[in-house]
């Protein structure tokens, strides 16, 4: 898919955006994010679409490369999410057609994103996204999280700073352990259904552990 043909396709859906461009995927990374792995980065230029969302912070993105004089469908992003089409495609599956039906999910507020990043070493240490959540269990763990935000927690010297949002809502705070994210946000993982999100599989609870739910539920 390129630019043009996104244009054409948010507009059909009525979804308002704004096209910003970028000389090189680096810079367009750390709009994004100041916390991603920039050596990884192409020289690519770069054009994104914006889709804002309610939530005044964190919105939909479409980023798209030049290829020969062309701009081509590269990453969906949901703030810094990244969901990582290409790399997670199944069987048969293109990235046009994943692209349209995880952005139909995002557009429908059917996403809630938590990150995590270490803010004294650098890095991200969570990254999650959960589909379908009722506002009781996103109300359950943010009230969690803002309990866990302690004086104590602000006053070592490691700081875990997290974002929780989705299309409505916007809440980040700060943590001084992992574990105390991993506790606060149990909701998210366990809920009535039993169904963990499709989100994959979550790695070390520890304070150091890297926690990555990847990638978001496809049906």
């Amino acid at each position: 898919m390129n630019i043009e043909e996104a244009k054409a396709l948010l507009k059909q859906k009525n979804a308002s955006f704004k096209e910003t461009s970028y000389a090189s995927e680096k810079e367009y990374w750390r709009h994004v994010s100041e916390w991603y792995y920039y050596e990884h980065a192409s020289d690519d230029r770069v054009r994104a679409l914006e889709i804002p969302r309610k939530n005044g912070k964190r919105h939909i993105e479409l980023q798209f490369d030049e290829k020969d004089g062309v701009y081509v469908f590269k990453e969906l992003y949901f703030g810094s999410f990244c969901f990582e089409i290409n790399e997670f495609l199944e069987d048969g599956e293109k990235p046009e057609d994943v692209l349209i039906e995880e952005l139909n999910k995002l557009l429908d507020g059917r996403y809630t994103v938590v990150s995590a990043v270490n803010a004294s070493a650098g890095g991200f240490v969570y990254d999650g996204i959960y589909p379908d959540l009722s506002p009781e269990v996103k109300a359950q763990a943010a009230q969690k999280l803002a309990n866990a935000n302690s004086l104590w927690g602000r006053l070592k010297k490691r700081r875990i700073v997290y974002e929780m949002f989705d299309n409505e809502s916007f809440i980040s705070g700060e943590l001084n352990s992992i574990g105390k994210l991993w506790k606060a946000t149990q909701p998210l993982h366990s809920r009535d259904t039993g169904d963990t999100g499709d989100t994959g599989d979550t790695g070390d609870t520890g304070d150091t552990g890297d926690m990555t739910d990847r990638p978001a539920g496809r049906t």
